[in-house]
């Protein structure tokens, strides 16, 4: 042994171990926080006699020990208590202990004890990575052990005692070991194992305690995760399993084997199969265990006698019983156990019992009970909600069975049992399950989403199945598997994932007026079975077939409605001597699948009806005509030969007309729509199909091993996959028939030889031909392919594509007929392995030509154009262009030769008549074949002349006058012209200059010529010689000035000094303008404002210039540009007022006062004003009158007023309008 040591300091190995710890339960799931109790007495002596070093960790290679010192390379216990790893000696009182060590086996055993009687402990310590075949700790021939809170990880067993007695394993952690947690095998007895924790995800076993060990403890250990079991205990006597916590295994506990064991107080949950698995094992003891949501039973005992069942409580799962009458009568299975809280009943060799005796049943299970009720009762989720064995004359009524892990309703061995009226959904077998259980009534019962059967009868005789309802199930709704003479009518068998009704190894069974429908596979399946009768059925809407008969015999099929199944209505394989009559099929028929003799065996007469018509069946006949087929809704011909079918529409059977061995039958002008199968033809030879329209099937003709066959001037479109399909056929021959639009292939050639395709037209197919490698020597030719997405594959041998002299048309052809011929001029490759070609490909190449005149956009006026072609590949046969605006055509016979030209003009008349722009000719040729070319030229048309805008602007002032002129449409050739007529008689021709941007301009003097009139014309010519003209413009020449009439109106009074001026013989172009000279010399220019009519005013102020002399110019132009002037007008300002002086002369006595008043100054304008202020207030304006010279008088009257003080006021206004004041 190697004695490698090596010392680690506390902190370094507890890290590593923190690192190691979290990556295992990272891995494997963090074990569970809920233990058992553990044996505290034992754990606490051991503490006592040799307490835990708080030292630090050891790491070692392993640890072998053999107390007899019988191995080569162990050591004895007292040598190894010299180690430092090891203390004690021996003795019950001071026990060797190994502990605080870390192990890592590197793929071999970390510890391994041989015959050893010493008292040992090993503890806290770390066992890993013992792989392969290796252990973690291994006992051999060892007691007085204890192995005690240990981790154990990545071991193939983790603890493995063999032959070895009185130990003890105690709360080690047990983690990923790849066979078994803790192994016991071959007499090991009186161990105990407790408190441990023992997981493996996905590892095989837990616990395993193996052959011949008793009188072992299993108690208080948490157990999961485990591929098998969670504890295994295997031909064993004696042991107890108690306490424990077992979840996530496949089995929890399964004991097989001998027995007298205990298995109390345990948590059993979540099991893939059974919570308990008792196999084969006696007088045990099962007793306070609880068990949940195993997958299918919570206890399972099988062929076990003697057993006790006391107080287990089961949820979501229950117990089943299997065995003998006398196993099964042995055992004590007393009401304290309960399924989902409700009693589990467990009734043996008790009769007469009713609804009293199952009072809040979760389940029900009966052992040679007899005259029984047992109804109104809900017994789901639970595993065998009510199960009888070896009883007779029961009545199951009006239960509900739902949810359960097995079957609902279970009769094993039971006779004369009546099920009614029982409901049960959404087990995870069958509703109702019958095992070699004869002469029972199932009736009016309900079954659905079963994950296999609604009814499943096994072994089971004379029974009669009626009324009930089935609805998915996952398999079948009633499924007789090896049972005879039943009678099943009745009953409603839908939706189902497989089949409605099957028969499996049965014979005599009745199958009658049940509604079968919308099954994933088959109504109804007869397999292996013969002489059942299917009868008065409603068989429809199945995914595949309706009635499916498979290797079977003289099974009787009539008077059933079989409607709209998928594939068939009736398919029969491999079945002999079958009677088919008097049934009626809509929208599906029959096909077979057999050999000559059972074919010809077939009982089928003309009895059946297929959509309100007649299928025909003809068996072994010859020479059959029209007449014999009289409103045929479907045919099928076995063994029928020379006969004459003609006229007849057929759709919707499945299979149109179906040949089995049968020659030399023409069929004529018949129609077949909405098939599987159109033509079906197997085995039969020299049959020939003329005149027929087939389509929209999914296959139009399928020949198997048919030879001799003749498709002729039929058309075969639009089916789902193929046209026409055959296999294993030859010299069949395809002619004058149109193959199209068939959305795989319009041909397809399987495994044939020697067949002829010719003067077919291959249209719009996926693939118009295929041939597979096994197919060859066949001939194709004068086909024509057009639009298929690929013409032909040819993968086959020695397939002619030509007859040596002509092959087959090709729309994607792309070589040339040069010679017109007929024949392409290079082959056309066929894709496909072969590499094959059609080197005779028909082509005949419409004739090529050149245009050499006219050109692409060439632009043209009025004229009609030259046109020139030149044929440069085949040969002509007739000329014509068309103008397409105006669809007008003109034809030109040709010669025939060879390089042949064609020219002349278009017509003028029709040339005319087509509107400016771009303008389509469309050029054709054709040749003698028909086959024609076009070519497209698009030409330029202008017909209209240039659109020219005329401005003439004259400026007589200096009598030149402008011509502006712009052309809008198009390039103008040259310049454009200009044209003047004169006042008197002429014409002059100004030159105009192009500006650039569609202008031109030019002018005239008017001067030269005189005032008048004068009218100005323009044109231009564009490129096509298209002339146009401006719309003229006359002017009127004028060289007289204008005549001007000036009035200056000086108000002087307030500075204003008014102007008017008239123009009084044309009109002015813009304003009058006026200048005043002032007194010092200088000028102002006041606005003049055009009053309306011929009137202009404006004014200037005096007052801002001061007094003196002033004159007013005025002048103006006329539209023409000549200028007038007025006649000047001057004024002389006055700013002064005048003088005057007042006399007031009183004449008291008579009351008169006179008032005398002189202007000294100048002239004054209007009449000197008087006013008096009166002694009451007021005035009295007295008037004055002129006397002469500067003499003004008035007067008033005193006595008018009376007393008092008057005062006498006089003004006056010379004529600028200046105010003078006499002294009052």
């Amino acid at each position: 042994m190697t004695q490698n040591r090596i010392q680690i300091g506390i902190e370094k190995i507890l890290l590593a171990l923190v690192i190691y710890f979290v990556l295992i339960f990272v891995a494997n799931n963090q074990t569970s926080q809920n233990h058992l109790t553990k044996n505290q007495n034992e754990i606490e002596v051991v503490n006592e006699i040799n307490p835990p070093k708080n030292s630090d960790f050891m790491i070692l290679d392993n640890i072998t020990i053999d107390d007899d010192g019988g191995t080569t390379g162990y050591i004895t216990w007292s040598e190894a208590a010299d180690l430092e790893w090891c203390s004690g000696n021996g003795s019950l009182g001071n026990p060797y202990v190994i502990e605080n060590v870390i192990i890592n086996g590197w793929g071999s055993t970390c510890v391994s004890i041989k015959d050893s009687t010493a008292y040992f402990i090993i503890r806290n310590c770390t066992f890993y990575n013992a792989t392969g075949t290796s252990i973690g700790i291994e006992l051999d021939s060892v007691s007085n052990g204890t192995i005690f809170n240990n981790s154990i990880s990545n071991c193939y067993r983790g603890i493995s005692i063999m032959d070895s007695t009185n130990n003890s394993i105690l709360e080690n952690n047990i983690i990923n070991s790849s066979f078994v947690g803790i192994y016991l095998y071959s007499y090991c007895d009186f161990n105990n194992i407790s408190g441990n924790i023992i997981t493996s995800n996905g590892g095989s076993i837990g616990i395993y305690i193996h052959s011949y060990c008793d009188n072992n403890t299993v108690k208080g250990n948490e157990v999961f995760s485990h591929s098998n079991e969670g504890i295994y205990i295997y031909n064993n006597e004696n042991n107890t399993v108690s306490d424990n916590i077992i979840y996530n295994n496949n089995i929890g506990i399964h004991i097989r084997f001998k027995g007298n064991h205990i298995v109390s107080g345990n948590n059993i949950y979540n099991s893939s199969q059974y919570g308990i698995d008792i196999y084969r094992c006696h007088n045990n003891m099962v007793f306070d265990n609880n068990i949940t949501n195993s997958r299918l039973d919570g206890i399972y005992l099988y062929q076990s006698e003697n057993c006790s069942f006391i107080n287990n409580a089961m949820t979501l799962e229950g117990m089943l019983f299997s065995g003998s009458i006398i196993e099964l009568s042995s055992h004590n299975v007393d009401t304290s156990n309960t399924v989902n809280g409700k009693i589990l009943y467990y009734y043996n060799h008790v009769n007469d019992l009713d609804e009293n005796n199952f009072i809040n049943a979760g389940q029900v299970t009966l052992i040679s009970c007899n005259n029984s009720i047992i109804s109104n009762i809900n017994a789901s989720y639970g595993s065998r909600a009510i199960s009888l064995y070896y009883c007779k004359n029961n009545t199951i009524h009006n239960n509900i069975v739902s949810y359960s892990k097995y079957h609902g309703i279970s009769l094993l061995y039971s006779q004369n049992c009546s099920i009614t009226n029982n409901y049960g959904e959404d087990m995870n077998y069958n509703t109702i399950y019958l095992y070699k259980s004869s002469n029972n009534t199932i009736s009016n019962n309900e079954a659905h989403y079963n994950r296999v059967h609604g009814i499943y009868l096994v072994d089971s005789h004379n029974c009669t199945i009626s009324d009930n309802r089935m609805y998915a199930n996952e398999d079948y709704g009633i499924d007789l598997y090896s049972s005879s003479n039943n009678t099943v009518y009745n009953n409603t068998c839908s939706d189902g994932d497989s089949y409605g009704i099957r028969i499996y190894q049965g014979t005599l069974n009745k199958i009658i007026g049940n509604h079968i429908f919308k099954n994933t596979l088959y109504g109804i399946y007869v397999y292996t079975s013969s002489n059942n009768l299917l009868s008065m059925n409603n068989v429809s809407k199945n995914q595949q077939y309706g009635i499916f008969l498979r290797s079977g015999s003289e099974n009787i099929v009539v008077r059933n409605n079989i409607t709209d199944n998928v594939g068939y209505g009736v398919y029969i394989y491999d079945s002999p001597k079958n009677h088919i009559k008097n049934n009626y099929f809509i929208n599906n028929g029959m096909q077979f699948f057999d050999d000559f003799d059972d074919l010809i065996s077939y009982d089928i007469d003309n009895s059946n009806k297929i959509n309100g018509k007649i299928l025909y069946c003809y068996i072994n006949e010859t020479s059959l005509g029209a007449t014999d087929f009289t409103d045929a809704g479907k045919i099928i011909l076995i063994n029928t030969h020379n006969s004459k079918i003609e006229d007849l529409s057929i759709s919707n059977s499945s299979i149109g007309i179906l040949l089995w061995y049968s020659n030399n039958n023409s069929f004529s002008n018949i129609t077949i729509v909405n098939e599987s199968l159109a033509f079906y033809f197997e085995n039969s030879d020299l049959n020939n199909i003329t005149n027929s329209n087939i389509y929209n099937n999914r296959i139009g003709i399928y020949l198997y091993s048919s030879d001799n066959t003749y498709v002729n001037s039929s058309k075969v479109s639009s089916n789902i996959e193929n046209g026409i399909y055959y296999d294993f056929c030859s010299n069949t021959k395809i002619l004058d028939s149109s193959i199209s639009d068939n959305h795989n292939y319009g041909i397809y050639i399987m495994r044939s030889t020697s067949n002829t395709i010719v003067n077919n037209s291959i249209e719009d197919n996926s693939y118009g031909i295929f041939i597979d490698d096994q197919s060859q020597d066949s001939m194709i030719y004068l086909n024509y392919f057009i639009g298929n997405s690929i013409h032909a594959i040819d993968d086959g041998f020695n397939n002619k594509w030509d007859n040596g002299t002509i092959g087959n048309f090709w729309d994607n052809f792309t070589g040339k007929d040069i010679d017109d011929d007929g024949i392409g001029d290079s082959i056309y490759l066929i894709p496909g392995l072969a590499s094959n070609s059609d080197t005779k490909p028909i082509w005949w190449d419409a004739p090529h030509v050149n245009f050499s005149f006219p050109l692409n956009f060439t632009l043209f006026g009025k004229n009609a154009p030259f046109y020139n072609i030149t044929i440069e590949e085949g040969r002509g046969h007739t000329f014509w262009y068309e103008f397409i605006e105006t669809g007008y055509k003109s034809y030109t016979a040709m010669s025939g030769i060879a390089n042949e030209n064609v020219s002349g003009f278009f017509n003028q008349g029709q040339w005319s008549l087509l509107s400016d722009g771009n303008q389509l000719i469309r050029f054709y040729i054709n040749d003698s074949m028909g086959f024609m070319n076009t070519t497209d030229v698009v030409i330029r048309v202008d017909q209209t002349g240039p659109a020219i805008t005329l401005i003439v602007t004259p400026l007589f002032s200096n009598g030149i006058t402008n011509i502006q002129a712009y052309n809008t449409t198009e390039i103008i050739t040259g310049n454009l012209l200009a044209n003047v007529s004169l006042p008197g008689e002429g014409y002059i021709y100004p030159e105009l200059t192009y500006q650039g941007t569609n202008l031109w301009t030019g002018s005239f003097d008017v001067f030269l010529y005189g005032s008048g009139t004068y009218t100005v014309y323009v044109n231009g010519t564009d490129k096509v010689g298209n002339v146009g003209y401006a719309t003229p413009e006359s002017i009127t020449g004028d060289l007289i000035s204008p005549t001007i009439t000036l009035m200056v109106l000086p108000l002087f009074s307030n500075g204003i000094t008014v102007i008017q001026a008239f123009n009084i013989t044309e009109v002015i172009s813009g304003s009058l303008l006026a200048n005043v000279s002032l007194p010092g010399g200088e000028y102002i220019y006041p606005a003049l404002t055009y009053q309306g009519g011929n009137l202009w005013n404006g004014s200037f102020d005096v007052s801002a210039y001061g007094e003196g002399s002033y004159t007013v110019y005025v002048n103006g132009s006329d539209l023409a540009g000549n200028i007038g002037y007025a006649t000047p007008e001057s004024i002389t300002g006055d700013l002064t007022p005048p003088t005057i002086t007042l006399t007031v002369l009183p004449l008291i006595s008579n009351g008169l006062t006179v008032i005398e008043a002189y202007n000294t100054s100048e002239v004054i304008s209007g009449s000197l004003l008087a006013n008096v202020s009166l002694p009451g207030g007021g005035n009295y304006y007295p008037a004055l009158t002129y006397q002469g010279g500067n003499l003004w008088n008035g007067s008033f009257d005193v006595s008018a007023y009376g007393e008092g003080s008057y005062m006498v006021n006089v003004n006056g206004s010379d004529l600028a309008g200046n105010i003078g004041y006499a002294t009052p």
